[in-house]
């Protein structure tokens, strides 16, 4: 009995952005660790996570809330309710709170919604993040750059993601099941 790929849908079929890479290691790992309640994979800041609505601390589930309180960087707090799940290749969220000096904004009907989804290929997993939003807002001085932070947001991701992933991933003890990197570089080419 496997849960339909999404139990609610983001809102439109067109993402305001995606972002695709690669990574050199199994989707069944890769998922795992986006599903560690006390510290996601590709998370770069230093944050604090818990999960409301745990009846098992172990297992994230369709409904839990992952709160994140950033106390470096962009400074602040984040709460994403996981919409839909499906076990290895999806990870369906939608923001319901965020207080951060940068912040993803929803329209007057819908908040800001992400998904993660994730394919096997034979060296490794392919990447795709996709994210619904109407604007974003900037605090403070820098709040004029409001308008084309959408475009900032996606070019950092698609610039970071990878390296960071892959070193996430690197750091949790797990070994590339390739010898190419994410950025598409054998090892003995680095040397």
């Amino acid at each position: 009995d496997r849960e339909p790929t999404f139990n609610l849908r983001p809102r439109s079929d067109q993402p305001r952005f995606q972002v695709d890479f690669w990574i050199p290691f199994g989707q069944v790992n890769v998922f795992k660790e986006l599903c560690d309640v006390n510290n996601p994979l590709g998370v770069e800041a230093q944050g604090t996570f818990n999960v409301n609505n745990m009846d098992d601390i172990r297992v994230l589930k369709t409904g839990h809330e992952r709160h994140a309180k950033y106390t470096t960087g962009l400074r602040g707090e984040s709460i994403a309710q996981l919409m839909a799940m499906e076990e290895p290749r999806l990870l369906y969220f939608r923001q319901t709170h965020s207080n951060m000096f940068v912040n993803l904004v929803g329209d007057a009907f819908n908040d800001p919604e992400y998904t993660i989804e994730l394919s096997s290929d034979r060296m490794g997993t392919k990447v795709r993040l996709k994210y619904w939003f109407e604007s974003v807002s900037v605090k403070g001085w820098l709040c004029f750059v409001a308008p084309c932070m959408g475009a900032v947001l996606h070019r950092s991701l698609q610039a970071r993601a990878a390296s960071v992933w892959h070193h996430d991933m690197l750091s949790r003890g797990y070994k590339p099941t390739s010898s190419i990197n994410a950025w598409g570089l054998s090892s003995r080419n680095l040397l």
